[in-house]
């Protein structure tokens, strides 16, 4: 009979324990105007009505109105609802509060400011334990340099660091890119954005997105670094980048925002009218928003489409380095540097008459009006002319050693993710 009694004691006392520990700081009424008690068949309840204050730790609430679920340490909040702790501040029109689980739920429009960061949304749910919140419907998260509209979001209020997902997208409150992609994590304190899932990059300087002066590019993952004097993009996997009639494909892309660069590197390939560009690497140079100069670096090759009544005569140039020079989006010369090799087709009154091979240490094609004018070689060794009925229907045959070329060139896109339509476009109010 002890024993049972021992048995029986020990699992009340840990059944109380076990509450004790499961419920949270106690919720304290500070004040309200009035208090009504009732009863219902599950629970007693007290209405709180009017003007009221209460307090769990460093978490100070009010609201109009409320609802006291007693000894469950549980709140309906109603009317005017405002949670603060330490330097947040949580606003809705209705809140539930459970005191046990430091959870605040909101269901009909939140919004959280701390510091310089505000988040608003439909739906969202708070933990003055954790510091974290959950959002969800028409998300927006802004702090002091970004923007960011999503369906979803978890905040840290620790590091500040966001997570957000469904079609979302980041306007820069300083730059005129906007980034769009499946899911971002944002890091304010490192001036940084992750973007997943079809990250696509969209800069314009206009409002008018078919402007030529629009510069677009997608890739598998893209980072935005808004680093003060050094903005930058750093797009990685299956690149796109579309500007105008420029195209181009990478691995790897850097933009350097600043200073009007684009970095291609791993399997490059340019496209800039009819001309195709190859090699390690490419560097695009813009200056005022056109076009300057294309550097092709390390095992260079350029191929141009000039005549398309016959998809066989392809020019071609070869060498360490192939230097593209433009004037305002205008092409001016091509010039290949180091073991530079030129095949150019020739025609005579309109019509073909065979091609030219040379070889030289550099080559320079002056361009007039889309076509070579001026042929400059440095060091060249004796060239081969081959006249037109040789080469009929033969012209591969010639194509220079290393030749490349590629059909796959990026389309246009579609701007309406960039889009704020049917999102919120509020910004949260003071």
């Amino acid at each position: 009979m002890i024993y049972k009694r021992k048995i029986t004691f020990i699992l009340l006392f840990l059944g109380a324990s076990l509450i004790k520990l499961l419920a949270g700081e106690p919720i304290i009424l500070e004040y309200s105007d009035a208090l009504v008690g009732e009863q219902d068949s599950l629970t007693n309840v007290r209405k709180l009505v009017g003007n009221v204050r209460l307090r769990q730790g460093n978490v100070r609430i009010t609201c109009d109105n409320a609802i006291q679920y007693i000894g469950l340490n549980k709140y309906d909040l109603i009317g005017n609802v405002v949670i603060k702790q330490n330097t947040i501040t949580l606003k809705s029109p209705t809140i539930n509060y459970d005191g046990n689980s430091y959870i605040a739920t909101a269901q009909n429009g939140v919004k959280i400011t701390d510091r310089e960061t505000k988040l608003s949304a439909d739906y969202g749910t708070y933990s003055t334990q954790t510091l974290i919140a959950n959002f969800a419907g028409n998300v927006v998260v802004e702090d002091d340099s970004t923007i960011i509209y999503s369906n979803y979001v978890t905040h840290n209020r620790n590091n500040r660091v966001s997570n957000a997902w469904g079609n979302v997208l980041i306007i820069g409150k300083y730059t005129n890119a906007k980034l769009a992609g499946d899911s971002v994590v944002n890091i304010p304190m490192q001036n940084l954005s992750e973007v997943f899932g079809n990250p696509k990059l969209l800069q314009i300087d206009t409002n008018d997105v078919n402007n030529q002066d629009t510069l677009f590019i997608s890739a598998n993952k893209m980072e935005a670094i808004r680093e003060e004097g050094n903005e930058r993009y750093i797009a990685q996997g299956n690149v796109e980048v579309i500007r105008s009639n420029l195209q181009a494909r990478a691995e790897n892309t850097v933009y350097y925002k600043e200073k009007d660069m684009i970095f291609l590197e791993k399997f490059p390939i340019l496209w800039y009218d009819s001309t195709q560009l190859f090699a390690d690497t490419i560097i695009v140079q813009l200056e005022s928003n056109k076009l300057r100069r294309i550097d092709a670096i390390s095992r260079a090759f350029s191929v141009s489409l000039n005549d398309t009544m016959n998809f066989a005569r392809k020019d071609q140039m070869s060498g360490k380095i192939i230097t593209v020079e433009f004037e305002s989006d205008t092409l001016k010369q091509i010039v290949a540097d180091g073991n530079a090799r030129s095949l150019y087709f020739i025609e005579t009154d309109g019509q073909p008459d065979g091609l030219i091979s040379v070889s030289a240490d550099k080559i320079t094609i002056e361009i007039v009006d889309k076509k070579a004018e001026n042929i400059i070689m440095i060091n060249n060794v004796p060239g081969e002319y081959l006249p037109q009925p040789l080469i009929v229907n033969e012209e591969a045959k010639y194509y220079l050693p290393g030749f490349k070329f590629s059909q796959d060139r990026p389309q246009r896109i579609d701007f309406s993710i960039f889009e704020l339509k049917n999102r919120n476009k509020k910004k949260e109010e003071k």
